[in-house]
């Protein structure tokens, strides 16, 4: 872990400073960062989990790398590679984990979006959609985590504009064979998750999203823990 995080920092650093003649450098960077990769992620799995500090420390080079812009340039199957282990993380119990996940998800998001939302970098990433969006709802993401969950929420959705209407609808349908009493309010509390929002990665909109999140969560959270 200490190599392949030595590597990261120092090729990250490299790439920073890299104008635009330094193609060749770049892509010897590029080529380091999947063959480091490929090493890191058959690790981090369930039981890294269990090792708060260094489940931390590999999560924190996955955005640590997304912020150099290197994931989105991997090949599709290493990246599928950083999906399967961003969802591992989700499912963490650290505030620290759950948030360089939320975080790593946003910048990919970022970058994905100027693509076609058929593309299979866009699908990869939206697959994580559906779990954490049933995390936020069932409270089984780290308090402190919220906001950057939030985030990563409205960041997918900017991928996918229909992304969060599809989920809303899915949800929907679950209560209304399990739960059908509740699907009123539920229904209402997608309403306002969406008012007045639009999915343009715009400052304006992320941050009446997040207004709006705080409502939907109140509402959907006061339900759920009455029933």
């Amino acid at each position: 872990m200490e190599v392949i995080s030595s590597v990261s920092r120092c090729g990250a650093g490299g790439g920073a400073g890299a104008g635009g003649g330094a193609e060749g450098a770049g892509g010897a960077w590029s080529a380091a960062c999947a063959r480091g990769l490929r090493l890191l992620l058959p690790l981090v799995t369930p039981s890294l989990l269990a090792l708060p500090a260094l489940a931390a420390r590999a999560y924190r080079m996955l955005r640590d790398l997304d912020q150099a812009d290197q994931i989105t340039n991997l090949p599709i199957e290493d990246f599928n590679m950083v999906i399967t282990a961003l969802r591992v993380g989700l499912t963490a119990v650290s505030c620290d984990v759950s948030t360089l996940c939320c975080d790593t998800i946003v910048g990919i998001a970022n970058t994905v979006r100027t693509l076609a939302d058929d593309n299979p970098y866009a699908i990869s990433l939206l697959s994580l959609a559906e779990l954490l969006l049933m995390l936020i709802i069932k409270m089984e993401i780290p308090p402190d985590s919220i906001p950057a969950a939030g985030a990563a929420i409205y960041a997918l959705t900017c991928v996918k504009p229909a992304l969060l209407e599809g989920l809303a609808r899915q949800l929907i349908e679950a209560f209304a064979v399990n739960d059908p009493a509740n699907v009123p309010r539920l229904e209402e509390s997608f309403r306002v998750l969406t008012n007045g929002v639009l999915f343009d990665g715009l400052r304006t909109h992320k941050l009446r999203f997040q207004d709006n999140f705080d409502k939907f969560l109140a509402s959907v959270h006061g339900f759920l823990i009455v029933k």
